[in-house]
């Protein structure tokens, strides 16, 4: 269940780790994304899948054939369910592509969701989402 005072929990995430610089394992989308959900739920949706480089990290996608994939084992086992895109709301988490990175994750802030990028956080429109999971 989500931390009554979750709203302003995603607040005060973003804004602590607007200007943080990519980093596998340390500032990637995955670890924004899992950092948050544990803030908000006292959940762990990593357990016992961290990584601390590019290698491990490519090891864990290789392993699970995709993020996408490894979002929902890792969701499904914490009691999160996939949901359509349209049904995201604020605080849950969605899946994108990027030309760099291929399957990504953010988190859906209304009609824009944030993610990490190379030298910062990154807002992009909701309509570009491909997949979205409750957070609850």
């Amino acid at each position: 269940m989500r931390n009554d005072r979750w709203p302003e929990i995603l607040d005060d995430y973003i804004r602590e780790n607007k200007a943080q610089v990519y980093k596998y394992g340390k500032a990637d989308c995955i670890m924004f994304m899992a950092g948050f959900v544990k803030q908000i739920t006292g959940k762990d949706v990593l357990k016992g899948k961290r990584y601390k480089g590019e290698k491990s990290a490519l090891r864990l996608l290789k392993e699970f054939d995709g993020l996408f994939n490894l979002v929902n084992i890792q969701f499904e086992k914490v009691g999160f369910e996939p949901v359509e895109v349209m049904r995201a709301r604020r605080g849950d988490v969605v899946g994108f592509e990027t030309a760099a990175h291929g399957e990504t994750v953010g988190i859906c802030v209304g009609n824009m969701f944030v993610s990490q990028g190379i030298e910062d956080l990154v807002f992009l429109p909701m309509s570009t989402a491909l997949r979205a999971w409750r957070v609850n």
